[in-house]
């Protein structure tokens, strides 16, 4: 009875051990994950290859002529994260296949919609430390391994001109969901207009954000507050206005 118990517990564990071991071909249901810190938004810098797919960092197309350079993941051409990546900046990637879907995720949380996409044969790793696992992590899974990794200590949100990664940046709908989510602070950018008055824009002119053109210090605050701050991030937030820094201090 004894040796029969060793017997099961012995390959219980190598079982799980399996699982865990760093292989160089994938197939069906696993999990890659790896760190990654870019030196530049201008030039593709791969993570691995699975197969002929490569997985990489990459440059995406401005959405304005005079928009600055911005980078993303992307899986081949199938998958492109909706988090823009900043050179200099470590970030946590996660990749699960699960049942013929690929799932992006970015410092544990999950990037996008999973993808229909089975990705199989050889890895080549380009980054260091990349950890393949034979089995579909749960998101849940994904999040706890990131929050191990982080270093002791309190975590302050900031809210980075709000909510804008789904909201229009620096924009009162930005700034009321920023506080709905609990974030400890709030940045924002502030400009002067012709008139003296002190809005709410990051840029210099309004060109990249709104529907109108021209240099904020050669507009009056009565014209930049009836542009629309919104339609360019998504339809939904379309005549979203541009505010007064008075309109969003009224919320904090």
């Amino acid at each position: 009875m004894k040796i029969l118990i060793v017997m099961l517990l012995f390959t219980s564990l190598a079982s799980t051990a399996r699982a865990e071991l760093t292989d160089n071909t994938v197939d069906g249901d696993f999990t890659l994950e790896w760190q990654q810190a870019t030196s530049s938004p201008e030039r593709a810098e791969p993570a691995l290859t699975i197969d002929e797919v490569e997985i990489a960092v990459r440059p995406v197309p401005p959405v304005k002529p005079k928009d600055p350079p911005r980078a993303a993941l992307f899986a081949g051409d199938a998958i492109r994260s909706t988090t823009l990546i900043h050179p200099a900046k470590p970030y946590q990637f996660t990749l699960v296949s699960r049942g013929g879907k690929l799932q992006l995720f970015v410092n544990g949380f999950a990037d996008g919609k999973p993808v229909t996409l089975q990705l199989s044969g050889p890895v080549k790793p380009v980054v260091k430390d990349l950890k393949i696992t034979n089995r579909a992590l749960t998101d849940a899974d994904v999040l706890a391994r990131f929050k191990a990794q982080l270093p002791p200590g309190h975590i302050v949100v900031v809210a980075h001109r709000g909510v804008h990664k789904h909201a229009p940046e620096n924009t009162k709908i930005s700034y009321a969901q920023a506080l709905d989510a609990k974030a400890d602070i709030v940045e924002l950018d502030t400009a002067l207009t012709k008139d003296g008055a002190i809005i709410l824009m990051h840029d210099k002119t309004v060109d990249r954000t709104t529907n109108g053109h021209g240099a904020v210090a050669e507009l009056l605050a009565a014209d930049i507050t009836k542009l629309d701050a919104g339609s360019w991030k998504d339809k939904k937030y379309a005549g979203e206005p541009v505010p007064l820094l008075a309109d969003v201090a009224e919320l904090c």
